[in-house]
């Protein structure tokens, strides 16, 4: 139920915001300050599961959300305190109106079963082109 709350709130916010600020990516991983600081726990995991959540309907707006379940394969770094993560976003977003209102930018939940994955304090990210390579040997290691 909180993630449905959480993303709901998300939602009103993009909303409110207008597309400008909303649409604005999150800032990339910060691999240089983790990778090496025995303080921060990392762990490689593969998605085990995508799990379609009830709809949520915000004014004209049906977002459908989902929640990625991870599963560590790997510790990378540190000693997590758990071998599980989740990730949340949007699965799919429908419109009540034509034509649709103003777009609407969302976190979307892209990771599908049998991802591999990096899980930081809880943070889920996935294989991107410019993943260092300390992280791109664990990928190819469980590829």
């Amino acid at each position: 139920m909180r993630t449905l709350a959480a993303l709901a709130a998300a939602v009103g916010l993009a909303a409110i915001a207008g597309p400008a600020a909303a649409c604005l990516p999150p800032p990339p991983p910060n691999w240089d300050a983790w990778l090496g600081d025995p303080s921060v726990d990392i762990f490689l995991g593969r998605v085990e599961s995508v799990e379609t959540l009830p709809p949520v309907e915000e004014g004209s707006v049906i977002i459908t959300p989902g929640v990625a379940h991870v599963r560590s394969v790997e510790t990378i770094q540190g000693q997590p305190a758990s071998d599980t993560a989740r990730a949340t976003g949007a699965l799919g977003v429908a419109y009540r109106t034509i034509p649709a209102p103003a777009p609407l930018c969302l976190n979307y939940l892209s990771f599908k079963p049998g991802d591999l994955v990096v899980v930081v304090r809880g943070s889920v990210f996935g294989r991107t082109v410019n993943d260092p390579p300390a992280l791109v040997a664990y990928f190819e290691k469980h590829q």
